[in-house]
């Protein structure tokens, strides 16, 4: 490794505050330990590379300072009733991350190439279907005839090919047949990429040409610069663990009193070529899991543990997502974003929220906020226990909704398209849509709406 430099101006293992092991009787398995701080803290690293590589040319990574450790352990053993009891209370394990940089500039397969070649692939799926079809069905039609088949609507009539299935059913393509050796596929208007593309198979090689269609031996590479940079990181625990061990059985509860995740703008970057329109970027500016009275039970008659109960949430703010020009161009892209109401390839959550909630007889709700520029959505769920003569217990819906607001010209027409198609209306209050859910957890039901047309197409 040339051009590398390692500065780690503190590493430090920490044991401080602590008090000693105090014994009150060993000889029954009792004693008390108290730690006051167990930690691991790097800070100032800086590392530059350069290798003699046809992939990677140089890289580097920075990172301010990062802290691990747990502080406030307390351990205290007693007897009861011919067993022994272990309480464990702790904070940690915490961590903390300031200004991680990572930096890479590496020689790649062309993402952007890549992409596009599936995109024409799956556009060309139907033709490239049909042309083989038709060969098969022409070397069958000239084993049973003296000469060729002359047209494709000769081997419909004589039932060698079906013209109302797949891939035939559609007017995106027509197929004719050429010469004895050759097939030629043709896009009509009705393709999203337009009319007058060709596609041929040729017959003595079974090779095909023309649009989409690429060769697999040849792959084009380019220079990426790829980076990830984390501005913070905070992980943060109060917990405590119980541990209860006699001849008969061992119980274990669990309880996390409070515990915290923090990102904070996080951002990973990738620029082929220095072509900033071609740039790949994901941002979050906050990323956070907040947790409090988690309680976990187990012990050895049973299987798994059982989760009592705890509360919850999940936020995710001003998180970004940037597509390449090129790629958001693309007809089968372009028109799905402009629908929803997402221009010059970049896709926004202002802020995504779930709240829960477990209680210890097994119900909970779940409070669910999105928030986008095309769409604003509030979900607010209830679960209770459908307790039925002494039966297994049923989880049901109860006084839940989904509430769908600030909708995007776009989104708003696809909805009312789709409402039209499948005859059914949603129950809206004002401007906001309006659903109801009832029913049992694993088959859950809107009023008014045939979930089976959820997935229905024109």
């Amino acid at each position: 490794m040339s051009n590398a430099r390692l500065f780690i101006l503190f590493f430090i293992f920490v044991i401080n505050n602590s008090t000693p092991v105090h014994s009150q009787n060993f000889n029954n398995g009792i004693g008390q330990l108290s730690l006051g701080e167990l930690s691991l803290k790097l800070t100032g690293l800086d590392i530059d590379f350069s290798l003699e590589s046809n992939l990677v040319n140089e890289g580097s990574l920075s990172i301010d300072e990062m802290v691990f450790g747990f502080n406030d352990v307390g351990m205290n053993i007693t007897a009861k009733n011919n067993s022994h009891v272990t309480h464990i209370n702790f904070s940690g394990p915490n961590y903390t991350l300031n200004k991680f940089n990572f930096l890479l500039n590496a020689k790649t397969p062309d993402i952007i190439s890549n992409i596009l070649a599936e995109l024409k692939e799956k556009r060309i799926s139907t033709p490239t279907l049909g042309l083989k079809l038709i060969g098969r069905a022409m070397e069958l039609y000239y084993e049973n005839n003296p000469s060729p088949a002359e047209s494709v609507q000769v081997l419909f009539d004589q039932g060698y090919l079906i013209s109302s299935s797949h891939p035939f059913n559609q007017w995106e393509w027509t197929f004719s047949i050429i010469s004895p050796t050759k097939i030629r596929a043709t896009s009509s208007n009705k393709f999203i990429m337009g009319q007058g593309l060709v596609i041929e198979l040729d017959l003595l090689s079974w090779e095909m040409s023309g649009y989409g269609i690429s060769n697999p031996n040849q792959k084009e590479w380019n220079n990426w610069v790829f980076s990830i940079n984390i501005e913070k990181i905070i992980l943060d625990f109060i917990s405590q663990l119980n541990v209860e061990i006699s001849d008969a059985s061992k119980d274990i509860s669990f309880s996390l009193k409070r515990g915290k995740f923090n990102l904070h703008n996080y951002a990973i970057i990738a620029t082929p070529d220095k072509n900033l329109e071609q740039q790949f970027s994901f941002h979050i500016g906050n990323y956070g899991i907040s947790l409090r009275d988690v309680h976990l039970r187990m012990n050895n008659r049973k299987d798994t543990p059982s989760l009592e109960e705890f509360i919850g949430s999940i936020i995710l703010r001003n998180l970004e997502i940037k597509i390449p020009e090129e790629i958001h161009e693309q007809p089968e892209i372009k028109n799905l974003t402009e629908t929803i109401g997402i221009y010059n390839g970049l896709f926004k959550i202002r802020q995504l929220q779930i709240n829960t909630e477990l209680l210890d007889d097994g119900s909970g709700k779940v409070h669910l906020i999105i928030r986008t520029p095309f769409a604003q959505m509030n979900i607010i769920i209830h679960i209770h226990i459908n307790e039925l003569g002494g039966q297994e217990h049923h989880y049901e819906f109860h006084n839940s909704e989904i509430v769908i607001s600030h909708l995007s010209p776009g989104l708003s027409k696809a909805i009312h398209q789709w409402e039209t198609e499948t005859r059914q209306s949603l129950h809206r209050e004002g401007d906001k849509i309006v659903l109801k859910i009832y029913g049992d957890l694993k088959q859950p039901r809107l009023k008014g709406i045939d979930l089976k047309t959820i997935h229905r197409t024109p």
